[in-house]
């Protein structure tokens, strides 16, 4: 198995210890910079736009090393020197669409499936990008009797995202069309010739990735409104347990809720494999170590993006308030970082300190997310319940053990029914299910009434009320005029 002769694997480098893999992964957008030589503009350019960088984590490294395996782990297995596999590989290429779904049941070769999960800004896509950098994405190979071709393109990684209308056919275009720019095909204007049907369409489009031995694919941009709400999102979910059943990896990112569609065993032991990696913002679950991950992802790489004149004042002060203002969401400390710099530039001010950062957070700027980024830092489920997107109840549950869930808190997906690939009836909802969403309704109200009344300044009359302070202010003149 190892060190078995496989053509799929002679220009696949091999990693073989964790830090070597690290630094691999580690990308510095200014390691190649001169700074003092930059000119104002320069500089207002760098900061203003945004920057792929990081600095791995434990939880980015071992998802990387997740898909590295996964990925070398799929060449091993379809090895084409081995006489049974290439059979494998002809008969599901040989199928007709038309007539036939050769995917509908895992392949022999193995299936390969994982879960990277978790809110807006925790660094997933920035993660598998910079896993891809790692390695060349087409691989030409010439004539190879013993693996069965005259020549192939080996498409080692592939990235895709889930339509934003979560329809099955815009999808299957968007891969065809990725495929076509990355190989020199014409698969995007062949194949919907070819298969008038959906259905065909997409056994078509399973049967090109495996032609071309594709390593691993990345699934990004699966949301709540495109994976579970949307009105395709059963034959797109059918179609994505097709994908995973054909051998190839794939690694499916996006929103926490956009996952729970998956309720069947048979599918979620699919998606059990590999283990689920739910990312967090860093200090969220009060994992242990998370200082160090902070440390290193904002001391020693959100930091190092430093284009002011001036060193830091207090670097330490400024670390303690960008975790304050982010929540420890790797997205928002770099903005807040990228922002605070920009105002120093603009104001001629030489250095940036933790006071620059606590202004950017307090700017308008930010209210629209400063409740989100105050869920994490204060613990506080009933301020991440403003926003749909977020798994409000994972970390209620997570910070308040022993609460016994209510009612509203299983907010339950009522509209959510198992994939199926039977035509359903138009969905309706029970008074049950709407009594509950009345009930979130209700909750999140008071939340937002709650928290608007413990930031209040003492004397905004919403504090006590419009009523009771205009009874308040009478009783004030009848002392003052003695009637």
């Amino acid at each position: 198995m190892f060190g078995d002769p496989n053509p799929l694997l002679d220009h696949v480098p091999i990693f073989n210890d964790p830090k070597e893999f690290r630094a691999a992964l580690t990308y510095d957008p200014l390691k190649k910079v001169n700074v003092s030589t930059l000119s104002f503009m320069q500089k207002k350019i760098l900061l203003d736009t945004p920057q792929v960088m990081l600095k791995p984590t434990k939880q980015t490294l071992i998802a990387a090393m997740t898909w590295y395996s996964m990925m070398v782990g799929s060449l091993m297995n379809r090895n084409p020197l081995r006489a049974e596999n290439r059979r494998v590989y002809w008969e599901g290429l040989n199928a007709d669409p038309n007539k036939d779904n050769p995917f509908e049941k895992p392949l022999p070769t193995g299936i390969s499936a994982n879960v990277f999960k978790g809110p807006t800004g925790t660094g997933k896509s920035v993660t598998y990008q910079h896993f891809s950098h790692c390695f060349k994405q087409v691989i030409l190979h010439g004539r190879n009797d013993a693996a069965g071709w005259v020549s192939l393109k080996q498409l080692v990684y592939f990235h895709v995202d889930i339509s934003h209308d979560g329809s099955r056919k815009g999808f299957l275009i968007a891969i065809l069309l990725k495929l076509d720019s990355l190989l020199g095909t014409d698969y995007g204007t062949t194949l919907p010739r070819a298969y008038k049907t959906v259905e065909a369409l997409g056994v078509a489009t399973i049967q090109r990735l495996l032609a071309h031995f594709t390593g691993i694919i990345f699934i990004d941009e699966i949301q709540l409104r495109n994976l579970v709400k949307s009105s395709n999102a059963d034959l797109m979910q059918t179609f994505l347990l097709s994908l995973i059943n054909s051998g190839i990896p794939i690694v499916l990112t996006g929103n926490e809720r956009a996952l729970d569609w998956v309720t069947y065993t048979q599918d979620i032991t699919r998606l059990l494999l590999t283990n689920p990696i739910h990312a967090h913002p860093i200090g969220a679950l009060f994992e242990p170590g998370w200082e160090k991950d902070w440390s290193a992802m904002c001391d020693r790489g959100i930091m190092n993006f430093y284009l002011l004149d001036a060193p830091i004042v207090d670097p330490v002060a400024c670390s303690k308030m960008l975790y304050r203002c982010s929540g420890g969401v790797a997205r928002l400390a770099h903005s807040l970082w990228s922002q605070a710099q920009s105002h120093c530039l603009l104001a001629r001010k030489p250095m940036v300190d933790s006071m620059d950062i606590e202004a950017v957070f307090n700017s308008i700027h930010y209210d629209s997310i400063r409740n989100f980024i105050n869920g994490f830092h204060f613990k506080n489920a009933d301020l991440l319940a403003l926003y749909p997107d977020v798994d409000s109840n994972f970390y209620r549950r997570y910070w308040q053990p022993n609460l016994k869930p209510s009612d509203s808190e299983i907010e339950a997906i009522n509209t959510i029914e198992p994939p199926t690939t039977k035509k359903k009836l138009p969905r309706t909802r029970s008074e049950l299910s709407k009594f509950k969403s009345e009930g979130t309704r209700r909750q999140t109200t008071q939340a937002r009434a709650t928290y608007l009344k413990d930031t209040l300044s003492p004397e905004d009359m919403r504090r006590e009320g419009y009523v009771q302070n205009n009874l308040n202010e009478l009783m004030k003149l009848k002392e003052a005029t003695g009637s």
